[in-house]
């Protein structure tokens, strides 16, 4: 079913193609990627920004940056495009499989594609974050369905997301409402293996270019005085009416309070909305 989702969706995405390269940041991902490697290191500072001066510049999307530039250099802007649309049918495709092994529902596992492949069609962009979706799914998936061996592949994933955008600090987030579900079925070696993945992943953290500095580039990042004017860091405007708002109640009361739904996925719910 996942392949069947991630030929559809990647279908989707070529008709969309058009907006992939609408965004003007993504000139500055390919330019950012070539100036890397055309130095063979991060610049210290940003050469672009007259008003930056010799303030530190943290580039928490490198990695991001300089794959887009390899792919740029080799297909050009139409190879970008194709690169978006993988990554986005793949972000769909993990939805329906995690779906499909939560549910054991053919119809539940499409709709749950279907509403994933709706709202991150308005982020189909070339830039970076379609790379956190796909990591935030591995992390679920690994603190979901995973063994106890399997589960130390969340460090692992957490080096590259430290490496490649500056929403890592998501994963950290999926691994405590799994702590906390753990807690709450007083499971304890499960407790304990969590706790010590949350400890190894935050030590995961550091293995970047920028060390423990990648730190107070988040905090940066989350306290910037452009914040209130950057759409994507704004909050979502529901845009709620009478009947939205008690659609939507009545959605997450029914939601959280259901008890065949894990308390992770509650929790994570209500986190994310």
């Amino acid at each position: 079913m996942a392949l069947v989702v991630f030929i559809v969706f990647f279908a989707v995405g070529i008709f969309l193609r058009e907006r992939v390269l609408a965004d003007p940041d993504t000139g500055w991902h390919i330019a950012a990627g070539d100036l890397i490697r055309d130095a063979g290191a991060l610049p210290h500072t940003d050469p672009w920004s007259y008003t930056a001066g010799d303030q530190p510049w943290y580039n928490l999307s490198w990695g991001y940056d300089v794959a887009l530039s390899l792919v740029h250099q080799w297909g050009g802007l139409p190879a970008v495009v194709v690169m978006t649309v993988l990554l986005y049918a793949a972000a769909v495709a993990f939805v329906a499989a995690l779906a499909l092994k939560s549910s054991r529902s053919v119809i539940a596992a499409m709709i749950a594609a279907c509403a994933a492949g709706a709202l991150l069609a308005s982020g189909l962009l070339a830039r970076p974050q379609l790379v956190s979706f796909l990591l935030a799914l591995g992390v679920y998936a690994l603190a979901r369905f995973g063994s106890s061996r399997q589960l130390w592949l969340i460090p692992v994933l957490m080096i590259v997301w430290a490496n490649a955008h500056g929403a890592f600090l998501s994963g950290f987030v999926i691994i405590a409402m799994f702590f906390i579900e753990a807690a709450a079925a007083r499971d304890v070696v499960r407790v304990k293996s969590l706790a010590l993945i949350g400890v190894v992943s935050i030590a995961a953290l550091f293995a970047n270019p920028y060390g423990v500095g990648i730190i107070a580039a988040a905090q940066l990042t989350m306290t910037s005085v452009l914040k209130p004017y950057l759409i994507e860091w704004r909050s979502t405007d529901l845009g709620l009416n009478p009947a939205t708002f008690y659609l939507a109640a009545l959605v997450a009361v029914w939601g959280f309070f259901d008890r065949r739904i894990p308390l992770a996925d509650r929790l994570l719910a209500a986190f994310w909305i």
